[in-house]
């Protein structure tokens, strides 16, 4: 119940939100049940629960229209991440660039990556709840990126590693 009503609070501030964020009707978020308690333990792993087969990822793409051979673009990516209590369920999973120019900034999955780590920490040492986290990045992870870590960093176009992928956005 916490977690609908903050998830309803967050849902009237999504300033940010945009086509860089996964299609809600598509992709609305979806939990493991999990405390907190479990996924702190050096014990926990992603690897552990990560568990995406090329089926599922394949109906993902399908469903957001973007062919199967542009995949090395993106990643099938959890919107709210196994490190705090994702799921593996497609209602959970997007294909989310590696890198997006928005405005300039980066605003793709190994940026959002970051967050992830950042959240779990947070959760970890108790600055905030695991509700309140899978909360935040479900409803607007932009918005939490800038909050819990600060700006965005410049796109850099190929000027980046170069094996990374890139995707340009107007």
């Amino acid at each position: 119940m916490i977690k609908q009503i903050l998830i309803l609070m967050l849902t009237s501030v999504t300033a940010l939100a945009g086509p860089d964020l996964p299609n809600r009707k598509l992709t609305p978020g979806a939990f493991r049940n999990v405390t907190s308690k479990q996924i702190c333990t050096k014990a926990f792993h992603t690897s552990d629960v990560r568990n995406v087969p090329e089926s599922e990822r394949r109906m993902v793409f399908k469903e957001y229209r973007i062919d199967w051979n542009d995949r090395a673009f993106y990643e099938c990516d959890h919107l709210c991440s196994l490190e705090i209590g994702g799921s593996n369920n497609i209602r959970n999973l997007f294909p989310e660039p590696w890198h997006i120019n928005v405005k300039g900034e980066d605003r793709g999955a190994k940026v959002k990556d970051v967050l992830e780590n950042r959240l779990k920490k947070i959760v970890c040492n108790g600055t905030i709840t695991l509700d309140a986290a899978q909360a935040a990045i479900t409803i607007n992870w932009e918005k939490t990126y800038l909050q819990f870590i600060g700006p965005f960093p410049k796109y850099r176009g190929t000027k980046q590693i170069a094996d990374m992928h890139w995707v340009e956005k107007p």
